[in-house]
């Protein structure tokens, strides 16, 4: 609305980008359109800015006719009515920023357990050179420990793909209880080897391979 009230030049300008976001963001409305149309967010609130103007001209010429004499000037009330539109602004910001902290602050959170599992599983005694399969969220767990943590850098996590081209190499792979059907079915294997080396680990072989597997 506040955009209507620029110039023609401008206001046809703007009123044709927002409209090739929204354009845009429809044909990809399948992928990332929100994220397309973020570029067209300020120049909506350059809509903001006519309207501003006009609440602060009405309350410039309000408080004039109402509190202005002839012995008192109208430049300090016209500064009180150039505030208001601003307060409001920062008011607005200062809301948004406190409304939504709480669901944005990530820290110290006591649901925060998605790498408890993970961290228990990388605490068993595993050879070195392991690369390990689970389940997605497991193994994102995994991964993140090992790269972002440094924990346990001697192993990898690694996706089916991975998994095979491992045991190709002459490595092994040490795969959950959970995820071991589901991954042999996917690998498809002749001549694989099972060693039970912890408690939540079968590490998976070809029978052609020499590993040094932990003493029990």
């Amino acid at each position: 609305m506040g955009i209507a009230l620029f110039r023609p030049r401008l206001r046809y300008l703007i009123y044709g980008t927002v409209l090739f976001y929204v354009v845009f963001a429809w044909v990809n409305r399948f992928g990332n359109g929100l994220s397309i149309f973020i570029p067209a967010h300020p120049l909506m609130l350059l809509g903001l800015l006519p309207i501003a103007v006009h609440v602060q001209r009405t309350i410039a010429k309000w408080m004039t006719a109402q509190y202005v004499s002839s012995r008192v000037q109208a430049r300090p009330f016209a500064a009180i009515a150039s505030a208001v539109p601003i307060l409001f602004l920062l008011g607005a910001m200062y809301w948004a920023f406190t409304s939504s902290w709480d669901r944005a602050d990530q820290r110290d959170r006591m649901r925060d357990t998605a790498l408890d599992l993970p961290a228990m599983l990388l605490a068993q005694q595993l050879p070195p050179q392991t690369a390990l399969y689970a389940d997605y969220s497991i193994r994102v767990g995994l991964g993140y420990l090992i790269s972002a943590w440094g924990f346990r850098p001697e192993l990898s996590a690694v996706s089916e793909d991975g998994a095979k081209e491992h045991l190709g190499s002459g490595g092994g792979v040490a795969v959950t209880k959970e995820a071991a059907r589901y991954l042999l079915k996917l690998l498809r294997l002749d001549e694989l080897e099972f060693h039970r080396v912890a408690a939540d680990w079968i590490l998976i072989t070809l029978s052609s391979s020499e590993l040094n597997l932990p003493s029990p």
